[in-house]
Formats: structure tokens, sequence, C-alpha cells
């Protein structure tokens, strides 16, 4: 049974369906498979979608969980994760369906927000000046984390690369 996403590790994993679907969005588009319909939901009652609408919803809803409240991140890690996640979502419906992509300037400010450039959701920063990161909730709490270095230091610089 399909559920709704809970976690706010969603995007350590979805990101990378993100990234496989423009990786591969040329040869799906020449070969004509995004037009053909699927049944998207399992439902015998709803129409089938053309996979291309079908994956742009998907990306939409996923996008959108990532960066909302339930979403967003609880920790550094976390947070980079879900943006990393929003970032390739919002490329495969600039793909897939331009009209329903966010501009880059609305992605970069959740972006500058993951990777300590701007406030994170809590009103502190997730990464210090120095290039730490900071648990709980950023400097909310004052606290760091060492053993997220390194983790975290990649994804920031995918980021970097990506922007």
């Amino acid at each position: 049974m399909r559920g709704q996403a809970n976690s706010p590790l969603e995007g350590l994993g979805d990101r990378w369906l993100g990234q496989a679907m423009v990786k591969v969005y040329d040869k799906l588009n020449a070969k004509g498979l995004l037009e053909q319909t699927i049944d998207h939901d399992d439902h015998p009652d709803t129409p089938n979608l053309s996979r291309r609408q079908a994956y742009s919803e998907m990306f939409k809803a996923n996008r959108d969980y990532v960066i909302s409240a339930m979403g967003r991140g609880h920790a550094p890690n976390q947070d980079l994760g879900q943006m990393l996640a929003m970032y390739w979502d919002n490329r495969s419906i600039e793909l897939l369906m331009p009209s329903e992509a966010w501009p880059q300037s609305k992605v970069l400010a959740y972006l500058d927000s993951s990777v300590g450039l701007a406030n994170d959701v809590y009103g502190g920063y997730w990464i210090s000046q120095k290039g730490i990161p900071l648990e709980p909730n950023g400097t909310s709490s004052g606290g760091y984390t060492g053993e997220y270095g390194p983790h975290c230091v990649d994804m920031v610089a995918r980021i970097a690369a990506l922007t």
C-alpha cells in the first residue's frame, strides 16, 4: 500500500531519482516513451496518464514535501539531503513540464539556507561560518557535531558544483 512521505530523511534517497531522470531524459524523450500512457496509481477508476505527466506529478509532490514544514530536515545532514532532492526534482520538472518548474532564484533560496548562507528553518544556521555542521537545530541550541562533517561537506560540495 502506498503512503505519504513522513520523514526528514526522504531526500537522502529520493535525490537520486531526480538525478537519474535528468541523465536519461533525452533517451526517454527521443524514443517517445514519455508520451506513452501508464497506470500511474494502480487504481482502476482513475484514467491513465502519460509517463511525462505521471513523472512530473511525482517530482512535484516530492519537491513540495521536502521543503514543507514536515519535510525539512531537523539536522544539517537531513536538510542538505532534502534540498538536494528538491534541486533534482525541480531539474526533472524543468525537462518534463517546464511551466511547472520553479525559477532558479527560488531554488537557490532553499539551497542557501541548507548550506549556511542564509538562516535555516529554525532561524539559525545549519553550518557555522567555519564550516562546522551544527546540531541540534543549528545555532538555535548552539551545538555542533563533528561526525556529520565529511557527509555534510560532501553534500555542500555537491550543491556548490550544481549551482
